[in-house]
């Protein structure tokens, strides 16, 4: 007979309470390697597998199942047949014991067996400890050395002893359903030997509403003497109410938004400026707000601040500043007087002849260049002014203004010739801004040119997304506000705290009594997208190209006619888009191009112009 190692007996009983390799090596302080491999000896032993796996977890197989209580029962006796025979002198213990139990065995008993452990074991500490919600074998795993309370185990090393019986006793109110399902009844003796008669029931001081099993009633109209039953459910409750009316909320806020859309906004409310209702509202201060926005907007004197002086024109594109000598054309017999309107005047018809369409074509063109705006305007600093009204706004004033910033070439008053193209039903809005000045005999051109890009598709689906709301179905409606509800706190609170600070600031700026300023932001430029279609970039890159191609024509025309010299004006020339800009020498014989690898020649050969090239950096000599 094969020797048998009787410690396969211990690991044996401690797989099959754990029931998993790595719970019985801790409790057998061994690696899991180690008792890997002791379990292959009890598997060789048994002749069975013991443990198998089921999923993410191990089994007893019915084998191990069926040995099971013996295999604990031969442990345990052994652990008592070595066990110390003699008598325990209770006076020189010294260890600590744990009891598992109710927090009520601890107060009805734990005073007592204090003061007796002190008197008979000084040495032994008693330590109690609360029952747990989670079924835990905490005396077989030693966190525990005695369990007062409902003991269902039947590990036989586990010694139960019964202390007292309790008989529990459910209560209900006459007539509930739980009582007719158990087979009694209002008349039932039982009933009435437990509870007496239906009026002392009524009577009792724990109200009209018994039993551990409270129906729909209990939870809506809840007793205050058991409303800490409740707690859990009231709670519950009033979270699906409070969720309810956030998304309730949400949903009416969306429909008020789509029918202000739909309605108050609608585009036929709004035909043209005239049909605005803010023409037709009442009240002095609004009027007067109105007006004062309106002539601000559209008067050709511009109040600017230094650090914003284009603000409202959109996005600057590629602004630059050229200046030529001029010098006297020798082929030419005299000099006329060239000043700043003198050029204008060369440009604004070249830049009105964009207006007209092909001769072939009639008039169906609906080229956006046929609604060319030009005219002319006056930045002044804002600085300095003590009163908004101040503002030389009236007519009178723009006049003296322009006749002397025109040749002044001043630095914070400046004169600029505009050319505007609006585009895409004035979406794409296209602006240059060209000034011209002469000092020192040298001739200054300098072009700021502006892109609007259209607003955001989100303003544009407004009217889209108010009609699909609109006419969605409750189901529908309902969905979408619940599916915002989680994210509504949070805005909420960033909405209320930008109303927080705009009032704040309101309070605390100061800016009842402030000096004038400049605009400091457009809302068409904060409602503009950061990029347009390819499309519309085409159409802005036309615009531009043909509005620079003839203030570029009129500076030459200006130069030629006036007996000067105009390479040196061909070869600086620069194109915003840095592609190149093309003038036809149909001026007294003159030709340029100017670009990368651009090249330019004259074909009168007689009229003493050389052939020019251009400079290899964008014809910039």
């Amino acid at each position: 007979m094969t020797q048998l190692d009787l410690n396969l007996l211990v690991a044996l009983d401690v797989l099959l309470e754990e029931q998993s390799v790595g719970g019985a090596a801790r409790r057998l302080h061994l690696s899991e390697p180690a008792m890997s491999r002791t379990l292959g000896r009890i598997r060789r032993a048994l002749g069975d597998p013991v443990l198998v796996r089921a999923g993410r977890r191990m089994v007893p197989t019915p084998h191990a199942l069926a040995v099971r209580a013996e295999v604990s029962a031969v442990v345990e006796r052994a652990r008592a047949l070595f066990a110390p025979g003699r008598d325990v002198d209770l006076r020189t213990v010294e260890r600590t014991f744990t009891i598992l139990g109710h927090d009520t065995v601890a107060a009805a008993c734990g005073a007592a067996l204090l003061r007796r452990a002190a008197a008979e074991a000084p040495g032994v500490r008693i330590r109690f400890l609360a029952e747990s919600h989670v079924d835990v074998p905490f005396l077989r795993e030693g966190t525990a050395d005695l369990e007062v309370g409902v003991v269902d185990t039947v590990a036989p090393e586990v010694h139960v002893e019964a202390l007292h019986e309790d008989r529990m006793v459910a209560v209900v109110r006459p007539g509930h359903p739980l009582f007719a399902a158990f087979g009694g009844g209002d008349d039932d003796p039982t009933y009435g030997s437990y509870y007496g008669e239906s009026s002392s029931y009524g009577d009792s001081s724990f109200g009209g509403s018994y039993g551990d099993s409270p129906d729909v009633t209990d939870f809506l109209f809840p007793d205050v003497d058991r409303a800490g039953s409740l707690i859990g459910p009231l709670q519950a409750w009033l979270v699906i109410v409070v969720l309810a009316l956030i998304a309730g909320c949400v949903a009416a806020q969306r429909g008020q938004f789509a029918r202000a859309v739909g309605a108050e906004l609608s585009p036929e409310r709004f035909p043209d400026a005239a049909g605005d209702p803010a023409e037709r509202a009442e009240g002095p201060r609004f009027q007067r707000l109105k007006e004062r926005i309106r002539l601000e907007q559209h008067a050709p004197l511009v109040m600017y601040h230094e650090k914003r002086p284009f603000c409202g024109a959109g996005v600057a594109y590629e602004t630059w500043v050229l200046a030529v000598e001029l010098r006297p054309d020798e082929t030419k017999k005299e000099q006329l007087p060239l000043n700043n309107r003198a050029v204008l005047e060369r440009i604004r018809p070249l830049l009105e002849q964009l207006r007209l369409p092909s001769e072939f074509a009639g008039h169906t063109v609906r080229d956006r260049l046929r609604w060319l705006e030009i005219d002319e305007c006056v930045f002044l600093p804002a600085e300095g002014l003590r009163r908004r009204e101040e503002a030389p706004y009236h007519p009178g004033a723009f006049e003296e203004h322009r006749a002397r910033a025109v040749e002044e070439g001043a630095e914070k008053r400046r004169h600029f010739l505009r050319i505007r193209v609006g585009g895409w039903e004035e979406e794409l809005v296209v602006t240059v801004f060209v000034r011209v000045h002469t000092q020192g005999r040298m001739l200054m051109l300098e072009i700021a040119p502006h892109v609007l890009l259209p607003v955001r598709e989100d303003f544009k689906d407004a009217d889209r997304a108010a009609h699909n709301y609109r006419h969605n179905n409750v189901l529908g409606k309902a969905a979408w506000a619940v599916a915002r509800v989680p994210g509504s706190a949070a805005r909420s609170l960033a909405t209320l705290g930008r109303g927080v600070g705009y009032v704040w600031k309101l309070l605390t700026g100061g800016y009842a009594g402030a000096l004038p300023d400049g605009p400091a932001l457009s809302v068409r430029e904060l409602g503009s997208m950061d990029e347009g279609s390819t499309f519309q970039e085409m159409d802005a890159y036309r615009y531009l190209r043909s509005v620079q191609d003839r203030v570029a024509h009129g500076v030459l025309t200006a130069l030629a006619e006036s007996g000067y010299q105009t390479g040196e004006f061909v070869q600086k020339i620069v194109n915003i888009s840095s592609g190149g800009v093309h003038v036809e020498g149909g001026v007294h014989g003159s030709t340029f191009a100017a670009g990368k690898y651009a090249t330019a020649s004259s074909g009168t050969a007689g009229a003493g112009v050389a052939s020019q090239k251009g400079s290899g950096s964008n014809g910039n000599g």
